[in-house]
């Protein structure tokens, strides 16, 4: 595979990816990238009809391009379109549902889509909407998400979709010598808040039995997070 290639980002498709087409017509796929932009990519695999690439720079940006909100956007895979404004990120989307519905045969036209068809309805908030989130725990006990199509995990020590509740025992549990030794053996940690008692459940995954120290090291998180 050459070492960069550079090409025309034609639309965006299911799952964040950008599709465009190389000079010599080849379709190649790439995330966090716009219609129209033209960018130089680095090829990453081969498959049977196309070609995946990461997107190492930006050519000829699209006019609809913004500055993401979370410094972890592009190397966390939580997320697809921080780098467009909330109404632009819902009008791709819907395009998106359009083309599924009418290349599965759920409807049978175009037209037949028009009429059954409404506009995505925005959220008050683009952020701080989630009630439940998973982060994966990495070799070194550090919670984060998994890396766009990869397992491999970034560590986080905030995230902009999560309520205000669970960004604020999120940050206070990872400085606690307590949650690092309940991570160390952890595969996953779960925030559930509930925002009518104002409350938090955290939910550990653990990769063995528990034991006395592990329940007292909850004990514990519990006592210092509710302080």
């Amino acid at each position: 595979m050459p070492v960069s290639v550079t090409a025309i980002i034609e639309k965006i498709v299911s799952g964040g990816y950008g599709l465009g087409r190389l000079p010599d017509g080849k379709v190649v796929m790439t995330p966090l990238v716009l219609p129209g932009e033209e960018v130089r990519l680095k090829p990453v695999r081969q498959r049977k009809d196309y070609l995946e690439a990461r997107l190492v720079e930006i050519l000829r940006p699209s006019p609809l391009r913004k500055d993401p909100a979370c410094l972890y956007y592009g190397s966390c895979g939580g997320c697809d379109f921080q780098h467009l404004e909330i109404g632009d990120q819902l009008r791709f989307k819907a395009e998106i549902l359009r083309e599924h519905l009418l290349q599965s045969g759920v409807v049978l036209s175009a037209k037949h889509l028009t009429r059954i068809w409404s506009d995505p309805c925005p959220s008050s908030d683009p952020f701080e909407y989630r009630q439940r989130i998973r982060l994966r725990i990495n070799q070194d006990g550090q919670p984060g998400y998994f890396r766009f199509r990869t397992h491999s995990i970034e560590p986080v020590t905030t995230c902009h979709l999560a309520v205000p509740e669970i960004t604020l025992v999120l940050e206070r549990i990872l400085h606690l010598p307590s949650m690092t030794h309940l991570l160390g053996h952890c595969q996953t940690l779960d925030f559930l808040a509930s925002p009518d008692e104002r409350r938090v459940i955290l939910y550990l995954h653990s990769t063995r039995k528990p034991r006395p120290a592990d329940y007292k090291a909850a004990e514990e998180v519990q006592r210092d997070t509710a302080e």
